[in-house]
């Protein structure tokens, strides 16, 4: 006996949507258990840039968190995945209270995808018109003696964001 399967998955606008509302519950949810950062403008900008940018493909991985001293002192990581892989849709949130943020400062940082790369410079002028923001270079902050754990799975019609939080020793 033999058998084919085949599936089928359209990643959407609506899809990145989904996704990027679990985002925005772990940022407000750091809103509140860290002195009001990032407040609700900044996680306004965030959602409708990283909207776009998940719809069309053109995000590998972002982070947000407090720096301090060109280090990630509480930080949580999104590593986007395309390959139409069903994995576990987690709910957002279980942000760890208590991480020493005392003269830090909100930052986040983005890394385009290839797609991203693949398109012509006009290309890339008529998606970043739709952003909110104009990112600039710059250099990824460290991570000092921490490390990113991955334990969260957001899903959504063949495309997911793998969510880590940055761990202290």
């Amino acid at each position: 006996m033999s058998g084919t399967f085949t599936r089928t998955s359209s990643f959407t606008h609506q899809s990145a949507r989904y996704l990027v509302a679990k985002v925005a519950a772990d940022l407000r949810q750091i809103q509140l258990l860290y002195a009001g950062e990032p407040i609700d403008d900044t996680i306004g900008k965030c959602v409708v840039e990283l909207v776009v940018l998940l719809a069309g493909g053109y995000v590998q991985s972002v982070k947000y968190g407090y720096v301090r001293n060109g280090a990630w002192v509480l930080a949580v990581s999104y590593d986007a995945s395309y390959d139409g892989v069903t994995l576990a849709d987690d709910h957002p949130g279980s942000i760890p209270p208590g991480k020493d943020t005392e003269g830090s400062t909100w930052y986040s940082f983005l890394v385009p995808s290839s797609k991203w790369y693949g398109l012509t410079a006009e290309q890339q002028e008529e998606v970043a018109a739709r952003l909110p923001f104009r990112r600039t270079p710059a250099t990824e902050p460290g991570t000092g003696s921490s490390w990113w754990q991955y334990g969260k799975t957001y899903t959504k019609d063949g495309g997911s964001l793998r969510r880590g939080l940055l761990t202290s020793p």
